[in-house]
């Protein structure tokens, strides 16, 4: 299958899914050495947030003044950056505090009846985000719910600086609710962005028929897979032996089931729609530091989409006032194998 960027559910599994390099395994050792407790052993709970009508499943690590909010990419839920917690919680210590979630229809969170939009989801990123500020200004209660705006009920004093994390269709969805965040004051203490191979809608790819079928048919053929057992434990192999073991099995949890895979098609319906209107209408330049940390690893079948893809990417970083492009050695799960190296990234936003 020939694909652009975009991470698609397994791409760690023997299913043939995106265009990164197979991560070999003394590099996922070396990735993945000393990472702290799986996401299921943190002491830090679920909770669940209601925002605008919607149960959203969230989990909260710290209880500092800055605030980092991760957005994962198109099927992965809050499971999908557990390898980088540890290494960002012993970046930045005590001062921060580090949100997490799932999208409606992914991992914990119960499917939405609203529809399932690019707009609708970067409405709901930056609700989240500014519900998480007001946690973080009172953090002796994470389980409040909001208004109809967004706005937590209780509007304690406001966080400290603020960065945003996307990867993959999570930092296009970061990129459009940075603008509605603006409109809601939070401007000032967003102190920037880190986008991990973001969805980049200027490349070709995403104006390909072809990228959009074959991305579907394989989305439709990971979700019946995901109804069977022992195929569902074949086609995650590759995944479970590039992730700490716990890692890999609340990922597979949680992301390869049908409801998962079924809320993955409807974001991929999403994207090809949202795609002629975000070329038209791109969100607004951000004003504030913009890190791109692009893969630089492809597999034989992503080279003929690759090189653009990198090339939008490095275009995007650098049309911005303080925009910053760099690639790593890692494919598409840059906070998988270069866990290290994004938390370093994120954490001098912060200092």
């Amino acid at each position: 299958m020939s694909c652009p960027t975009d991470h698609v559910p397994g791409s760690f599994d023997l299913i043939p899914s995106v265009p990164q390099a197979p991560i070999e395994e003394a590099q996922v050792a070396k990735a993945t050495t000393e990472t702290g407790l799986a996401l299921r052993d943190r002491p830090a709970p679920s909770h669940q947030w209601q925002l605008n009508g919607e149960d959203l499943n969230v989990e909260v690590h710290g209880h500092g003044h800055h605030l980092v909010v991760l957005e994962a990419g198109l099927g992965n839920c809050r499971t999908s950056w557990d390898v980088l917690m540890p290494h960002l919680l012993d970046e930045v210590g005590a001062a921060v505090t580090v949100v997490t979630y799932d999208r409606p229809g992914s991992g914990r969170s119960p499917a939405s009846g609203q529809a399932t939009t690019i707009e609708a989801m970067a409405q709901r990123f930056a609700d989240l985000v500014q519900h998480a500020v007001a946690v973080t200004a009172d953090s002796t209660d994470v389980t409040g719910a909001t208004d109809g705006e967004g706005a937590s009920a209780d509007s304690g004093e406001p966080a400290g600086r603020i960065v945003l994390v996307g990867h993959s269709l999570g930092g296009l969805l970061i990129r459009c609710a940075l603008p509605l965040l603006i409109q809601r004051g939070l401007g000032q203490q967003i102190a920037g962005m880190v986008l991990l191979d973001p969805t980049t809608e200027t490349a070709d790819a995403y104006s390909d028929p072809n990228y959009y079928r074959q991305f579907g048919r394989l989305l439709a053929l990971q979700q019946q897979v995901a109804h069977l057992a022992p195929l569902r434990r074949w086609a995650t192999t590759a995944r479970r032996r590039a992730l700490p073991a716990a890692t890999g099995e609340a990922m597979i949890a949680e992301d390869f089931t049908p409801k998962s895979l079924a809320q993955a098609r409807r974001e991929h319906l999403a994207l090809q729609e949202a795609v002629p209107s975000l070329r038209a209408d791109p969100p607004a330049p951000p004003a504030c530091p913009v890190v791109v940390l692009s893969a630089g690893h492809a597999t034989k079948a992503a080279a003929p989409f690759r090189a653009d893809v990198v090339a939008h990417q490095r275009a995007y970083a650098e049309s911005l006032p303080l925009g910053r492009f760099e690639s790593l050695s890692a494919g598409h799960f840059l906070h998988v194998e270069q866990a290290p190296a994004v938390a370093a990234a994120i954490t001098r936003l912060l200092t």
